[in-house]
C-alpha cells in the first residue's frame, strides 16, 4: 500500500517538472500531461490511488498553471470548470480502473483455483497411476528411508521376503541382509547419498522370514526434499534366486567341461574347432590357439583304419551318435589310443549346430587289457601248480572256481565242490562248523577273513586249514562275491601244540626254579616274574606297574645299566656281583635292606631271529657275601696272630679248625691240615 501510495503522488509530481519545462510549448492546456498521471496511478493502484493522484494533479495545476499562476484565485469561471471536468474523469478513470484491477483479480482467482483443482486433479490421478505401479509391479517396492527403517511396501516385496507389511515397518532393510555381507546399509547407500551416483545396483544375500537365504537384485534412488536434502529412497528388489541357481548350474557346467579328466572337443558342422577344455591340451600337448579353427585331423597318425572315419561321419549326416577308437598322435610325436564319443549338439528348434566329442585316453587301458590277459595266464598256471586251494566263491554260496590243489588238501575233485556247495560245510570238522557258517553269512561285511578250521577226510583222519578270503567286484562295483585261497598247515599246527606243551613246560619250570626270574619287554617293562622272584624281593608282580629297569637310577649308579642295555640289544650278558639297596627304588616299595645279588641276562628270540624279549635270572648270594666276608675277616685276623704272635701255634691250630668248619658249613674245601692234636681242654 505505501509503494502505491508514493507512485500516486510521485506521477502528478513528475508531470510538474516536465511539463514545467515544456511549458512554453504546452500553454494554454494546462491540463495536459496530469492525465496521464492520473490514469497510470489508476492502473497501478486501482480507485484510491486514482483519486489522491487526482487531487494532487487539481492542486498543483490550480497553483502552477491557471491564471493567475502561484495564486489560488480564479478569475476566470471556465477554469473552474476545466477543474470540475478533470476531477470528474480522474474519478472515472479511478473507478474504472478499479472495477478492472477487481474483475483481473477474480480472473486470476478463478484460473488459480481451476490450476489447484487441475493440480490436485493430476495429483490424485498420479498417486492413483503410482499406487496402481506400486502395488501391481511384478518386482518388490519400497520406501525407504535414510536410516534404512521401511516406510511403506508393496504386497511382492512381502511375498518375496515372507514378511507381513506390519512385521517390515518394525524393523530396519538391515535386519534383511544376510550375515555373510560385511557392508551395512549406511555402506551401500553411502555413494548415493554423497551424490556420486543417480542409481544405484547391487546383488546382495538377504534372509527370509523362515531363515532361507535369498539372492536379490537390489536398485536404489534417492528422493529429496524441495530444499535439496535427502528425503527418502526408492527401493526395487528384484528376486533372482532362479537366476543366481542357474549361473550356478550353469558355472558348474562350464567347470564340469573344463575340469573334465576327458578331452571334449565342440566343432561345428564343417569340423572347424571352436571349443577344447584343459583335458585335451595337457593330453594332446597343443594349445588352444594351435587347435581352434583347425580341423580335428591335426591329430591323425594314419593308423586309424579309414573305415572308421566312413562310420563316423555316417552315424553323424544321420544324426545319431558315434562311439570308437582313434590312434592320434601327440604334438610331441607320441601315440596315443582314446575311446570317442561324437554326438550332433542341437539347438532348442532341433536344429543341429555343432559336434560335441568327448575322447578317453586308454592307452594305459589297453595297455592294462595286454598285461591282464598276461596275468589270466600267469595266474591260472599258478593256480593250476600251487599247492594252495585257490577258489572263487559266488554271492549265492556256489563255486565259480576251485583248483585242482583241492584233491591234494580234501580228497575231493574241482568237480565234486562245483556240483555240491555244501561239501565244504559238510567235511569241516563239527567243532568248527559254526564259526564257519557264521563267516559265510556275513561275507559281504567284512573286507578281509582269515579263519583257522579242521576238516575230515573219509578215512577219519584230521586236518588243519588256514582260510583267507576277501571281497571282489566288478568294474560297477558290483558285488562278485569272494575269492581267497586254503592252505593245508596241520604240519604246523601239530608243531605249535607242541610248542605249546614245552612252553607250558618251560613256565613250569621257572615257577619252581629257585632262582628268581623277570622278564622284560624291549621297552624295560616286567612281563612276568617267578614265585621265587617274589619270595626275594618281597613284592608281588602287581606292584611293578610303574617300574622300568631301563630308568633305574641305583642300577645306573653302580655301574649294572650299561650291561643291562647290552641284553636289550640281543646279547647273552653276565653281571658282576653286586649290591643293590631295596628301600632306594622310588617305583616300588621294597621291604627289607640291601642285596647281593648274582645275574646274568639273556634275549629271546622267535623262530625268525626276531627279539622278542629279555630275561634276566638272579640269584640272592647275601648269605654267601656275608660268609666271605667273615672268612676274610677271620683269615685276616689269623695273619695278625701269625705276624704278631709267632711262638703261639696253639692259638693258631684252633684258627685253623674254626676255619675248616666255617668251609664245610658252606660246601668249600678245607683250607687247612691240621696235623697237631689239641687236647680237649686246650680246645676249650
Amino acid at each position: 500500500m505505501n509503494t502505491i501510495l508514493l507512485k500516486s503522488i510521485f506521477l502528478p509530481l513528475l508531470a510538474l517538472a516536465v511539463q514545467w519545462v515544456m511549458w512554453p510549448w504546452l500553454k494554454p492546456f494546462v491540463w495536459f500531461l496530469f492525465f496521464p498521471a492520473v490514469f497510470f496511478s489508476a492502473c497501478l493502484g486501482g480507485l484510491w490511488s486514482g483519486l489522491i493522484s487526482t487531487i494532487i494533479s487539481i492542486i498543483l495545476v490550480w497553483y502552477f498553471f491557471i491564471p493567475p499562476q502561484f495564486s489560488w484565485v480564479i478569475e476566470n469561471q471556465t477554469n473552474l470548470y476545466s477543474i470540475v471536468l478533470f476531477l470528474v474523469m480522474g474519478y472515472l478513470f479511478s473507478d474504472s480502473q478499479e472495477r478492472l484491477r477487481l474483475a483481473q483479480q477474480h480472473i486470476e482467482a478463478a484460473l488459480a483455483e481451476t490450476r489447484a483443482a487441475h493440480e490436485k486433479n493430476r495429483l490424485c490421478m498420479s498417486e492413483a497411476r503410482f499406487e496402481a505401479i506400486f502395488e501391481q509391479v511384478a518386482v518388490g517396492m519400497a520406501l525407504v528411508a535414510t536410516d534404512g527403517h521401511w516406510l511403506r511396501i508393496n504386497h511382492k516385496l512381502c511375498r518375496i521376503v515372507g514378511h507381513s507389511q506390519e512385521e517390515l515397518l518394525l524393523q530396519s532393510i538391515e535386519n534383511l541382509i544376510h550375515s555373510d555381507n560385511s557392508e551395512t546399509w549406511r555402506d551401500i547407500v553411502r555413494p548415493v547419498l554423497a551424490g556420486n551416483i543417480l542409481t544405484l545396483s547391487i546383488e546382495r544375500r538377504f534372509i527370509r522370514k523362515d531363515g532361507n537365504p535369498l539372492w536379490i537384485n537390489l536398485t536404489i534412488a534417492l528422493v529429496h526434499n524441495p530444499d535439496a536434502m535427502p528425503n527418502y529412497f526408492i527401493v526395487v528388489l528384484e528376486n533372482i534366486e532362479n537366476r543366481k541357481q542357474a549361473e550356478e548350474q550353469l558355472r558348474k557346467l562350464a567347470q564340469a567341461v573344463e575340469q573334465s579328466p576327458e578331452s571334449i572337443v565342440i566343432s561345428n558342422l564343417e569340423a572347424t574347432i571352436e571349443y577344447v577344455n584343459e583335458a585335451f591340451v595337457k593330453n594332446t600337448g597343443y594349445t588352444r590357439d594351435e587347435v581352434v579353427n583347425q580341423n580335428p585331423r591335426i591329430l591323425q597318425s594314419g593308423k586309424t583304419p579309414p573305415k572308421t572315419y566312413l562310420a563316423l561321419w555316417d552315424s553323424l549326416i544321420n544324426d545319431h551318435a558315434w562311439k570308437g577308437e582313434f590312434i592320434n598322435r601327440r604334438k610331441d610325436g607320441s601315440e596315443y589310443v582314446e575311446l570317442a564319443v561324437i554326438a550332433p549338439l542341437r539347438q532348442p528348434d532341433g536344429r543341429i549346430s555343432h559336434y560335441v566329442a568327448v575322447k578317453e585316453d586308454i592307452t594305459e587301458r589297453k595297455q592294462t587289457e595286454v598285461a591282464l590277459r598276461e596275468s589270466e595266464t600267469k595266474f591260472r598256471l599258478l593256480a593250476e601248480n600251487t599247492t594252495d586251494c585257490i577258489f572263487w566263491l559266488e554271492p549265492n554260496g556256489h563255486y565259480r572256481y576251485i583248483s585242482p590243489a583241492c584233491e591234494h588238501i580234501y580228497n575231493c575233485s574241482p568237480e565234486d565242490f562245483l556240483n555240491n556247495p555244501e561239501l565244504m560245510t559238510n567235511i569241516i570238522h563239527p567243532d568248527d562248523q559254526e564259526a564257519y557258517r557264521l563267516h559265510l553269512a556275513n561275507h559281504t561285511q567284512a573286507d578281509q577273513y582269515k579263519l583257522e578250521f579242521r576238516i575230515q577226510h573219509k578215512d577219519g583222519s584230521i586236518r588243519w586249514l588256514s582260510h583267507y578270503c576277501q571281497p571282489m567286484y566288478g568294474e560297477d562295483d558290483e558285488y562278485l562275491g569272494r575269492y581267497g585261497s586254503n592252505r593245508d598247515i596241520t604240519q604246523r599246527k601239530l608243531a605249535e601244540i607242541s610248542l605249546q606243551d614245552s612252553e607250558l613246560r618251560y613256565r613250569e619250570l621257572a615257577e619252581r626254579s629257585p632262582l628268581a626270574i623277570q622278564v622284560f619287554s624291549l621297552g624295560g617293562e616286567t612281563l612276568r616274574v617267578n614265585q621265587a622272584w617274589e619270595k626275594m624281593w618281597g613284592v608281588p608282580f602287581s606292584a611293578l606297574n610303574q617300574y622300568n629297569v631301563l630308568q633305574d637310577k641305583q642300577l645306573m649308579a653302580i655301574g649294572i645299566l650299561p650291561l643291562l642295555e647290552r641284553a636289550f640289544s640281543g646279547e647273552a650278558v653276565q653281571f658282576p656281583n653286586h649290591e643293590y639297596d631295596r628301600a632306594c627304588t622310588e617305583e616300588v616299595l621294597h621291604p627289607g635292606g640291601k642285596l647281593w645279588i648274582h645275574a646274568f641276562a639273556y634275549p629271546v628270540y622267535d623262530a625268525y631271529g626276531k627279539l622278542l624279549e629279555v630275561v634276566l635270572l638272579q640269584e640272592d648270594i647275601s648269605e654267601r657275601k656275608r660268609v666271605e666276608n667273615e672268612l676274610k675277616r677271620r683269615m685276616d685276623e689269623l695273619e695278625r696272630f701269625n705276624r704278631a704272635m709267632v711262638g703261639r701255634e696253639l692259638q693258631m691250630i684252633i684258627l685253623k679248625r674254626e676255619i675248616n668248619e666255617l668251609c664245610q658249613a658252606e660246601g668249600l674245601p678245607t683250607r687247612y691240615v691240621i696235623r697237631t692234636t689239641i687236647p680237649e681242654k686246650a680246645n676249650n
